[in-house]
């Protein structure tokens, strides 16, 4: 394949990951409520549902101070939404009424994941360098962009707002860095192109390597408190750079420039840290800014002022090493399922990847055995990707719970490793690696809880002040969505039956009944393969309500596929709107 052939393929891809921004497929609710529902409380003053990961505060977006809740302890950075969706925001208000943004449901779905997309397209600038340095040659960045562009996780995933998303664009940031060390090559160096003879050749190297260590120290402190997972993918990358700059020097110089390197970058990755960890522990309200600024005028004797003032003032709050502690036990992955430890290798890699991925490796191998006179950047570079790939798959397969998203950041190393093979596949090869990605892409983007994220808009697009909204075997509903009803959008999911949602569901509405002095009505949102008849039933032996099921009066929204309830025909893909009738 040309590389007029791979532009083409990219950047019909990339317009394809734009257009899918305003696409309503749902992936997993960590894509709203680790980014655009917090951005939302905080930039619009949205009246959202805040997740556990941010401490578990109210709805109304009130911080409190998180000592006092010690079971709800922040697992998740601010400097994530603020980066993913705060930014953006800000921006937009800059020219726009904040009131405006939060009432156009549309807008305030694809600005942030315009911003994504934006983000996506420079990592892929940074690719493009990386195997273009490696490989020598500008086709084999073309190839590179060709082959992540058009896997689904590059239209689809890499335009939604998740923090593995965003973890995958530091890894790239990571492998732009060390791939900015591969060395400069002579002319006579160019004829000598086995790995062996380079090896004992001097290479003419950059004079001045130092700047990479002090943004590699940066990227890999923002991206610690995006994922912590992130070491695991960038960490051969760091060994790969360093091990090049300090080669064709002594063995006294090696070990002192190695030393010199790894303290600047650790140095300026805790002082990243530092910030990090005080603008959370401000954020969350364990640490007075005001209070810790007038005592720092007091300071005389430093090691008073430490025991006496910083540390009572101030209670750290180390997220990421919260998240880790949390992750660790068993018994706190089991609502979010258990899964074996061959998950990740046997079918992760695959879903994201597709089938191809198996065959490209295997023509890489065999290409690596027999030709000896590989290029000494490609041959580096692709020994970094095996390794990212192999200990970000290996030490993520130790935890019991396992999702594909997590091993996002592995595209970086797969789709360096496998590009160039790719590209040389034959027509059928080429037109299942396609048919693959285009239909896991449509899937997810156009029917997976497709149904959610309309609902939601409709809903908000008229303002109901007695009508509230529920949803039930669907995912959770991002309440920011509904505008200015999102304070009447409530989410019973998590019942386990229709005879426990009946109860919760009673319970909820009389609740919010004895607060209003008008006569509320109910909409009800369920997945029609959850067999809305059995809730209708159960509602009518109860006495009080009925769904008003005539055809008229629901709203349908398909398709719109809920993997725990799985429909059985084509008339149960869908989302189901009800009107709950009372009994007078």
């Amino acid at each position: 394949m040309d590389t007029k052939a791979l532009k083409r393929i990219y950047v019909a891809f990339v317009a394809v990951r734009c257009v899918l921004i305003f696409s309503p497929g749902y992936l997993q609710p960590d894509e709203f409520f680790q980014a655009t529902e917090i951005a939302s409380r905080d930039v619009l003053k949205s009246n959202v549902y805040t997740p556990w990961e941010f401490g578990g505060f109210p709805a109304n977006g009130t911080l409190m101070n998180p000592t006092q809740y010690p079971d709800n302890v922040p697992c998740r950075s601010i400097s994530f939404p603020y980066f993913c969706c705060h930014i953006p925001l800000r921006i937009a208000k800059l020219w726009i009424p904040p009131e405006v943004i939060s009432r156009n449901p549309l807008f305030l779905l694809a600005l942030p994941r315009a911003w994504t997309v934006f983000l996506s397209v420079l990592s892929d600038v940074v690719l493009f360098y990386a195997n273009k340095k490696a490989w020598g040659c500008s086709w084999s960045g073309w190839a590179v962009l060709a082959m992540s562009a058009s896997s689904w996780t590059g239209f689809v995933l890499r335009g939604r707002t998740f923090s593995n998303v965003y973890e995958l664009f530091w890894t790239s940031l990571a492998a732009g860095l060390a791939a900015g060390s591969i060395t400069k090559l002579t002319n006579q160096q160019k004829k000598q192109e086995t790995v062996r003879e380079l090896h004992n050749n001097k290479l003419v190297r950059d004079t001045s390597p130092m700047y990479r260590y002090v943004a590699f120290g940066c990227i890999t402190a923002l991206a610690i408190f995006t994922r912590f997972t992130y070491l695991l993918f960038a960490f051969p990358f760091g060994l790969f750079m360093l091990w090049n700059d300090v080669q064709g020097m002594s063995v006294c110089r090696k070990l002192t420039m190695s030393v010199v390197f790894t303290h600047v970058m650790l140095a300026i990755c805790v002082a990243v840290i530092s910030i990090l960890v005080l603008w959370d522990s401000v954020y969350f309200g364990a640490c007075n800014l005001g209070l810790l600024e007038s005592s720092v005028w007091e300071m005389i004797d430093m090691k008073s002022f430490m025991a006496t003032h910083f540390f009572g003032i101030c209670s750290w709050i180390f997220t990421p090493v919260n998240l880790f502690l949390f992750n660790s036990k068993p018994e706190n992955l089991v609502q979010f399922g258990l899964h074996p430890w061959w998950m990740h290798a046997i079918i992760n890699l695959q879903v994201l990847f597709g089938p191809l991925i198996p065959v490209t490796m295997i023509l890489y191998l065999r290409r690596r055995i027999s030709n000896k006179n590989a290029a000494y950047g490609e041959f580096k570079l692709n020994l970094a990707s095996v390794s990212s790939i192999m200990l970000g798959v290996a030490i993520l397969s130790l935890a019991p719970h396992q999702e594909p998203r997590f091993l996002l950041p592995a595209a970086v190393g797969v789709f360096s490793l496998c590009s160039v093979p790719w590209s040389r596949l034959g027509h059928w090869a080429m037109f299942l690696w396609i048919l693959f990605n285009v239909g896991v892409g449509f899937f997810y983007a156009f029917v997976h809880q497709a149904g959610v994220v309309p609902a939601l808009r409709d809903f908000g697009n008229v303002h109901l002040p007695s009508t509230h909204m529920v949803f039930y075997a669907s995912y959770m509903p991002p309440r920011s969505l509904a505008s200015v009803n999102s304070q009447n959008v409530h989410d019973l999911h998590k019942a386990p039956d229709s005879v426990s949602f009946c109860a919760d569901f009673y319970h909820l509405q009389k609740s919010l009944q004895s607060k209003s002095d008008e006569k509320l009505s109910f909409l009800l949102a369920m997945s029609k393969s959850a067999d809305p008849q059995s809730v209708d039933n159960c509602l009518r032996q109860q006495g009080a309500a009925s769904l008003n099921m005539n055809i008229a009066s629901t709203k349908v929204y398909w398709p719109h596929f809920s993997g725990e309830h799985v429909p059985l025909s084509m008339d149960q893909l869908a989302l189901v709107v009800y009107r709950v009738v009372f009994a007078p």
